[in-house]
């Protein structure tokens, strides 16, 4: 198993890992939910810095995590932090 950066010739094979797995695990429409939320993620600019690692298996994508930049708004004040959402790995491994 081979771990990479995520590029954008991925994309379409992300938002297909991600409906696998949360559809196989929960429904096939939170599957659809979950690879829309990745996709908009991946080009959303507000959520740079960006880190996407893909876990490459036999020339299948077998799993994926994506850390977002996210702002965190409190009585102290405004904080900056990285999220991990989603992460996921495909039912076949």
């Amino acid at each position: 198993m081979e771990i990479m950066y995520a590029k954008p010739v991925h994309k379409k094979d992300l938002q297909h890992l991600h409906q696998q797995a949360f559809g196989v695990a929960n429904s096939k429409e939170k599957g659809a939910v979950i690879g829309e939320l990745v996709k908009s993620l991946l080009a959303d600019p507000t959520a740079e810095p960006r880190l996407s690692l893909i876990a490459v298996e036999q020339n299948t994508v077998a799993g994926h995590i994506l850390f977002t930049r996210v702002h965190i708004e409190g009585v102290s004040g405004n904080i900056v932090a990285q999220i991990l959402a989603p992460l996921a790995v495909h039912p076949d491994f």
